[in-house]
């Protein structure tokens, strides 16, 4: 891979006031370490979360819940959840 830093003098005498650094080789050499660590980075991206809008009772009459939602489960059931087999 070949590639080319251009600098004008005005730009690089900033560059090396701003950093402290004092050789035009290390302004380069930072330069072409950003761009390559910019290069090998995985494209991301963002976005803003939409505010959930939710209505208290809007399922009211849509669901019912068993008599016995709150019974223990039975032990075939349980031993499924350990990956037993009945």
């Amino acid at each position: 891979m070949q590639v080319t830093l251009m600098l004008d003098d005005h730009l690089l005498q900033q560059a090396m006031q701003v950093s402290g650094i004092t050789t035009t080789q290390e302004v380069m050499e930072r330069a072409l370490r950003f761009f390559v660590v910019q290069q090998t980075k995985p494209a991301t991206f963002t976005m803003p979360a939409k505010p959930r809008t939710r209505r208290i009772g809007a399922l009211k009459g849509h669901l019912t819940i068993a008599e016995d939602f709150d019974d223990p489960l039975p032990e075939e059931m349980i031993a499924a959840f350990r990956g037993e087999r009945p």
